[in-house]
């Protein structure tokens, strides 16, 4: 039990780190953590081969998801179990081999077994799930957790500290960006100015490579063409910029003017002599790198989570392919922008002392 108890808050430290939460057990021969990502709930099991009955353990982890599932039937429609045996000696490994990996009744019963240094698969069970196999690992290559601390109370830690939490700040950017730019459209529709403002401040390839009308690259992420194309994208930025403000401070500006411009540079390569103008790119980018940040750390922002984003996007990218004389080449540059931008970000939060909380 020492060695299985080591084993186990080393484990639950980096799973907590990673946002799932505990649920169950931590102080005998078990433990369940759970993460919910809609509509798939993952839930992880250690337990001590040899102080449980693997048979019956194995119809208490199903009861466990099965009666997750019907709690939460309205959002969630599958649970994936994944259950991770200690034994030194390997002796789980013929269990393992022996369960059957079909799912029923919505649950997927995962086999895994560790020795305390490696991790090994039941046959024909897979050997990747969710990232879980890599948190594993990075478990039993990790420093021994204060013998003195209980399972829970480091649990609770690391949730904590890599808890994203919003800052009680007013998105002043957000706010700002969206002011200029209703400004601007006002200007241009009083006065009837819109075609000037498109084709003297629009990107337009030969405008921007042949006369070296750079400036462009900036100016035409503040202008646009109709009350429709003003008001869904500021709709967008307020939404989604002021909550990515709110989140990540200082990165905002950077995520948005980057991809801003580099969504302009793909628009005015590709779309020929036509104009491009709109702050789509920008806000594209900014909705990248939510998806990414999303997707590493695993949590809400907001209430929205990774598969929510990933609806959001899949379904803007469609509508935009799918509506004339929307500059999809410009969206496409923001979206990978901000993709790339979304990775930074993490990386930089990630070396932090704190992780992603606190920012």
């Amino acid at each position: 039990m020492p060695l299985f108890d080591e084993f186990l808050k080393k484990t639950a430290a980096v799973l907590s780190g990673r946002h799932f939460e505990l649920i169950g057990g931590g102080n005998g021969a078990a433990a369940v953590f759970i993460k919910d990502e809609c509509p798939v709930v993952y839930i992880v099991s250690l337990a001590d081969f040899s102080s449980v009955e693997p048979e019956s353990y194995e119809k208490f982890m199903t009861a466990v998801a099965e009666s997750v599932l019907k709690k939460n039937r309205d959002i969630l429609n599958n649970a994936v179990c994944v259950n991770v045996l200690y034994s030194p000696d390997g002796a789980a490994q013929e269990f393992i081999d022996g369960r059957d990996s079909l799912r029923q009744n919505g649950v997927h019963n995962i086999w895994w077994m560790t020795d305390g240094k490696t991790l090994t698969f039941g046959k024909g069970q897979p050997d990747r799930v969710f990232g879980i196999e890599k948190s594993v690992r990075d478990a039993l290559e990790s420093e021994a957790e204060d013998r003195e601390r209980s399972v829970g109370e480091i649990s609770r830690e690391k949730f904590e500290q890599a808890a994203i939490r919003p800052s009680d700040r007013f998105p002043v950017f957000a706010s700002v960006l969206i002011a200029v730019n209703t400004v601007i459209f006002l200007i241009q529709y009083f006065l009837g100015l819109e075609n000037e403002f498109i084709s003297r401040f629009g990107v337009n390839a030969e405008l921007i490579f042949s006369r070296g009308q750079y400036y462009r690259l900036f100016t035409y992420m503040f202008i646009h063409s109709g009350w429709e194309h003003i008001l869904a994208n500021m709709f967008f930025l307020f939404i989604y910029g002021s909550r990515f403000e709110k989140y990540f401070g200082k990165y905002f500006l950077p995520v948005y003017f980057v991809s801003g411009l580099c969504g302009g540079l793909m628009s005015a390569a590709l779309n020929g002599g036509s104009f491009g103008v709109g702050a789509s790119a920008a806000i594209f980018g900014v909705l990248g790198a939510l998806l990414v940040i999303l997707k590493k750390s695993g949590q809400r922002l907001g209430g929205i989570d990774y598969m929510t984003m990933l609806v959001i996007v899949v379904f803007e990218i469609g509508m935009g392919v799918l509506t004339p004389g929307v500059d999809n080449f410009g969206h496409a540059g923001g979206l990978l922008a901000g993709l790339v931008c979304g990775f930074i970000v993490c990386g930089i939060l990630s070396h932090k002392k704190d992780g992603f909380g606190n920012n």
